[in-house]
C-alpha cells in the first residue's frame, strides 16, 4: 500500500514539511513519485517513525544520517550501529531518571498542599 505526504502526516503526527525537510536532508530512501508527489510505502513509514524514535530521545540529525548511511552498507556496520543505538539507549534511561525524579518532586508538592489544604481549608481533596 502507498501513503501520500498528508497521509503519513497524520499516521506519524508530523507536519508534511517535516517529512519533506528529512527527505531533504537524507534522512529517506528515495521514494516513488505520482505526478511528482511522494508516493510513501508501509517501509517508508517504518522508516520514519524510527527516526522519530530517535530523534525523540535527543539523538541529533547528523547522527541518524550517519546511523541510516552505516545502515546502507549492510552487515558490516552492525557492531558500529549497535554501539550507537547502546549510546542512545543510555541517554534516554538518564533522561527518563531525571523526568522521574521532576514527577517524584511533584508529587511530594501535590501531597503536600493537598495537607495543606485539608489542615487550613477544611476541605479534601
Amino acid at each position: 500500500m502507498n501513503y501520500s505526504i498528508g497521509e503519513v502526516s497524520k499516521i506519524l503526527n508530523l507536519s508534511p514539511y517535516t517529512i519533506r525537510y528529512y527527505d531533504k536532508a537524507g534522512l529517506l530512501f528515495p521514494m516513488d513519485r505520482e505526478s511528482g508527489a511522494r508516493q510513501f510505502t508501509e517501509n517508508d513509514v517504518e522508516h520514519l517513525r524510527f527516526l522519530c524514535c530517535l530523534r525523540s530521545t535527543g539523538m541529533s540529525l547528523a547522527d541518524i544520517k550517519t546511523f541510516f548511511e552505516l545502515s546502507a552498507q549492510g552487515d558490516c556496520t552492525l557492531k558500529e550501529r549497535y554501539a550507537i543505538l547502546k549510546k542512545q539507549h543510555a541517554i534516554a534511561e538518564e533522561e527518563l531518571k531525571r523526568a522521574q525524579h521532576q514527577l517524584d518532586v511533584l508529587e511530594c508538592k501535590q501531597k503536600w498542599f493537598a495537607r495543606l489544604i485539608e489542615e487550613r481549608l477544611g476541605e479534601k481533596i
